[in-house]
């Protein structure tokens, strides 16, 4: 499989996933990418990207706001933005975000990542009562398909 290893990322914090056999949790670069895009500062991207893929996440920005339905519109919004360099670098076809209100607390993100032969559905349960004053949510989130 092309691609790199897996990175858990959200926060400012990357875990690295191990199986049992001690091997790493390999992906097609997606996975990353997403997260890295969505929810971590922009300098990593920008400093390596070419202009097509320079971007900086407004999902931080939309993280500090009061949890209701115009803050779902715009952090589904800014999820398409800040991961729109994938269909302008041609790593993906088409990209879609939906953002729900599951609860007063809890705000879900999902994004769809359409890719020959590797079509991805990532989604990310953001938990608003665990945020701090800087956006740094709690967070449940996976690829899933």
């Amino acid at each position: 499989m092309a691609g790199g290893v897996y990175l858990d990322i959200f926060g400012g914090e990357a875990d690295l996933i191990i199986d049992r056999h001690g091997e790493p949790r390999m992906t097609a670069g997606l996975e990353t990418a997403a997260a890295l895009s969505l929810f971590e500062p922009p300098g990593w991207r920008n400093a390596i990207a070419g202009n097509y893929e320079r971007a900086e996440s407004r999902i931080p920005e939309v993280l500090t706001e009061v949890l209701k339905p115009q803050t779902r519109r715009r952090a589904e919004q800014a999820a398409a933005q800040a991961m729109g360099w994938m269909v302008e670098a041609g790593a993906a076809d088409e990209v879609e975000t939906r953002a729900e209100i599951a609860s007063p607390s809890r705000l879900d993100l999902a994004a769809r990542i359409a890719k020959p032969g590797e079509p991805a559905l990532l989604r990310y349960g953001i938990n608003w009562d665990a945020m701090d004053a800087t956006g740094e949510p709690g967070r449940e989130h996976g690829a899933g398909g």
